[in-house]
């Protein structure tokens, strides 16, 4: 018998989607199963199985872990063993950030972002030489979730980065390292 997330046979599923499939193979005799996330099923039905279930879970918070706990039943009306299978939520971040390693100074470059917030703002974070990040500067993504700005670089020659955060999420891209000039 074996019980898996569909696209994992690992033991921790880990998705970005707010929908896991729950996989049955080899059932054998078995004709029902419960599902709980709490280990003592307390007052969970009987459901008549299927080779495939479609769980919804909560992406309220960021890296949510889930564990759901499985008992099968054959016709017989014999109980399984309790099956554990962890799920773990992980947020898809806003990753698409793309920008030039080297600039040369005093030139306008073009930030370029996707999969934010559609029709919302993002805060732009830049370092100064020492590493240190400024105030953000807000800009508005379009209707499909992108990012475009417009950035005069007239800093000294050294190293420096800048992010962005999605404000409506809180969601923080990676980190962009470039060099001036």
């Amino acid at each position: 018998m074996d019980i898996h997330f569909s696209g994992s046979k690992g033991k921790i599923k880990k998705t970005g989607s707010d929908r896991a499939e729950l996989i049955f193979d080899d059932l054998g005799d078995v004709t029902h199963y419960q599902i709980s996330k709490d280990k003592t099923f307390g007052g969970k039905e009987w459901k008549s199985i299927k080779k495939n279930i479609k769980l919804k879970i909560s992406t309220d918070n960021d890296y949510r872990k889930f564990t759901f706990y499985i008992r099968l039943k054959d016709k017989n009306g014999t109980l399984s063993k309790i099956y554990v299978k962890r799920l773990q939520y992980i947020p898809e971040r806003s990753r698409s950030i793309k920008s030039k390693k080297e600039i040369v100074g005093d030139k306008v470059v073009i930030l370029h972002g996707k999969k934010f917030s559609k029709s919302s703002i993002v805060s732009l974070y830049f370092s100064d030489i020492k590493g240190k990040f400024g105030l953000p500067i807000k800009v508005m993504t379009d209707k499909f979730g992108n990012l475009r700005y417009e950035y005069r670089i007239n800093k000294t020659k050294g190293a420096y980065s800048w992010y962005a955060v999605n404000e409506k999420t809180g969601k923080k891209s990676n980190i962009i390292y470039y060099e001036v000039k």
